[in-house]
């Protein structure tokens, strides 16, 4: 990741904490079913009031992917400059972040400076991982044209938009 979007990502995610959102423990326990006592437990190792705390070595792929999918939105803003910067090098986020009928619900406790940044990150990730261009096989043209659409149809309009 370029140094200049990394800035980008933690000065618009400066400040945010857990709340009452779902952690990366909680959701683990939620992924395993467990009980009431275990979610509780695994509810209170969850670091909720600086995500550059998380350690990268919490974030193996299953529990990057476990996270963005049982989080809820408030969860998912303070885990998602995590993603972005600690698991940079892994596509992950991409099905996340490009699935429009899911981004309006997912997302909408994200400001404007943090839609830019998810949106800086997705053109970042086209730069470094889709170029040149008119060498994709079918399966990344397919997952380049999907990126774009969501950026254009949705991380582009709401970017605009302040929901905080």
């Amino acid at each position: 990741m370029n140094p200049e979007l990394e800035q980008q990502i933690r000065s618009a995610f400066a400040g945010v904490t857990l709340g009452n959102g779902i952690g990366l423990w909680e959701t683990k326990s939620l992924d395993d079913y467990a009980d009431d006592i275990t979610r509780s437990q695994a509810r209170a190792r969850d670091i909720r009031d600086d995500w550059s705390r998380i350690p990268a070595e919490d974030l193996p792929g299953w529990t990057a992917q476990t996270a963005m999918i049982f989080t809820d939105p408030e969860g998912l803003r303070f885990l998602l400059p995590v993603f972005l910067i600690k698991v940079a090098d892994s596509d992950f986020p991409l099905s996340h972040l490009t699935n429009l009928s899911d981004l309006e619900k997912r997302f909408c406790y994200l400001n404007t400076a943090q839609r830019l940044a998810v949106q800086a990150y997705l053109l970042d990730y086209i730069a470094e991982a889709y170029q040149p261009e008119e060498e994709l096989n079918l399966r990344d043209q397919r997952t380049l044209r999907r990126i774009r659409l969501a950026i254009d149809e949705y991380w582009s309009r709401t970017a605009t938009q302040e929901t905080e």
